[in-house]
């Protein structure tokens, strides 16, 4: 008999903890994305130009808190890995904004 999450034997590999950290990643990853994707097309006015200008840098500084906490995360244990994710995120928001200037 199948249960709602799947074969009775079969053993789930994600914690809760890891399962809720995945889902964080994947929804920072989609709206950078989605950032990102919006200041793709031509431009038609210079307001227009200025927007995306904007929202490239406003990407870039997401995208790179999000990639700098997650490196920021592998290092370090309790009060150590809170830091070290802090400042990866730090870091990773320094290098998005560099890169739009």
């Amino acid at each position: 008999m199948e249960t709602a999450h799947g074969p009775p034997n079969q053993v789930s590999h994600w914690t809760k903890s890891e399962a809720i950290k995945m889902k964080k990643v994947v929804l920072t990853s989609i709206v950078g994305g989605s950032l990102f994707l919006a200041a793709c097309g031509a431009p038609t006015t210079p307001t227009q130009a200025q927007l995306q200008h904007d929202a490239r840098c406003a990407a870039g500084v997401v995208g790179g808190a999000a990639l700098g906490g997650v490196v920021g995360n592998r290092f370090g244990g309790g009060t150590g890995k809170a830091l070290s994710t802090a400042a990866g995120v730090g870091l990773g928001m320094y290098a998005g904004q560099a890169a739009c200037h």
